[in-house]
């Protein structure tokens, strides 16, 4: 995970944990021109985070409960806005990964964007591989995304 989608994960977390109890609208790049690259909007009233990339809405989240152990429970959608790019696809995975209960990633093959999902249920490993049509509705049952830990802290074992 890159530092910018660390960030983007972070905060869009720190949202549906209660952390931030105001709305906002957050910029946290842009490009060497000076246009907004990433962005993070949270509406406090209704609990629901968006992530933007170049103005287009990549990333929502709406926090649905609060469980018994502090988990928090939401509904999020992914969405590649027409704008099938690296960088998307990059920030795409960065919210899946944090996001997502299972190992849930986007990858191209032949021009064509598939999403593939591993879980494992009661030790069995199941796959699931299908073309990716745009967007991807889901629920996250716990928010995640600061248990990679922050990307200068990771280390490659030799």
């Amino acid at each position: 995970m890159r530092k910018i989608e660390w960030k983007i994960a972070t905060l869009v977390e720190d949202c549906m944990s209660g952390k931030h109890t105001k709305s906002f609208d957050r910029v946290l790049s842009r490009d060497r021109w000076g246009h907004v690259r990433d962005q993070v909007t949270y509406d406090a009233g209704s609990k629901t985070a968006k992530v933007f990339l170049f103005g287009s809405c990549i990333f929502t989240v709406a926090q649905a409960t609060r469980l018994f152990d502090g988990a928090v429970s939401g509904l999020a959608q992914i969405d590649d806005c027409d704008c099938r790019t690296a960088t998307t696809k990059s920030r795409l995975n960065a919210m899946l990964k944090a996001f997502h209960p299972d190992n849930t990633s986007l990858f191209q093959r032949d021009y064509t964007w598939h999403i593939s999902r591993i879980s494992v249920i009661d030790g069995e490993v199941t796959s699931e591989l299908a073309t990716f049509k745009g967007s991807f509705t889901f629920t996250t049952v716990k928010f995640n995304a600061k248990s990679y830990g922050h990307p200068d802290d990771m280390r490659l074992a030799i």
